[in-house]
């Protein structure tokens, strides 16, 4: 049967092997496997936004304000926070979306900036906002994130306009919104 705990489940990923993970707004993640058998882990996590199962079969939890947790195939957890000082740590712990390109980076989308992890050198890279770029954000917050079939990077941003991220060019382009003058009077 399901987790006895009230709360709202909000998040489903299924595995190769036919196990689902749920992300539920609280009491953590559970793990229903395809023979029936559940399991509880990670109580403390109160609301999780986004669970992404990688390439390599990692689990990426994303919460609302403690950043991002890996959980590898050993079961391990491993944090991802933001650290003051560190500028190849995440931006912000608050976290809103997770998505994985075809070369296997990791990108965050945070209150704070959007960040790509690049696994080989344990490392964020934190792709920022420039008023006199055309080809960065347009904005910091970032709300969510999508992988086209191309391999496209799609964000969504607070200011409501939408970036796409060229991974053969590495540039941002984005598409205006009708306000934009007024969020953005450089980008004319």
């Amino acid at each position: 049967s399901l987790p006895k705990e009230k709360g709202v489940i909000a998040l489903l990923v299924e595995t190769p092997k036919k196990d689902l993970y749920l992300g539920k707004k609280e009491h953590g993640i559970s793990l229903i496997r395809h023979n029936g058998k559940i399991e509880n882990f990670f109580p403390q996590f109160n609301k999780v936004k986004q669970l992404l199962l990688d390439a390599e079969q990692n689990l990426w939890i994303a919460t609302r304000r403690g950043g991002i947790y890996k959980k590898d195939a050993q079961a391990n957890l491993i944090s991802y926070k933001s650290e003051v000082g560190n500028p190849s740590s995440l931006s912000n712990n608050i976290v809103r979306g997770i998505c994985e390109d075809n070369k296997g980076n990791l990108w965050v989308a945070t209150f704070n900036g959007l960040n790509k992890y690049i696994r080989k050198e344990n490392k964020f890279v934190q792709c920022d906002f420039l008023n006199e770029n055309f080809h960065s954000l347009n904005d910091n917050s970032i709300y969510c994130l999508f992988k086209d079939t191309q391999g496209t990077i799609w964000t969504g941003s607070y200011m409501g306009e939408i970036n796409y991220f060229d991974p053969d060019y590495e540039i941002f382009e984005y598409h205006f919104n009708t306000n934009r003058d007024k969020l953005h009077p450089n980008r004319n």
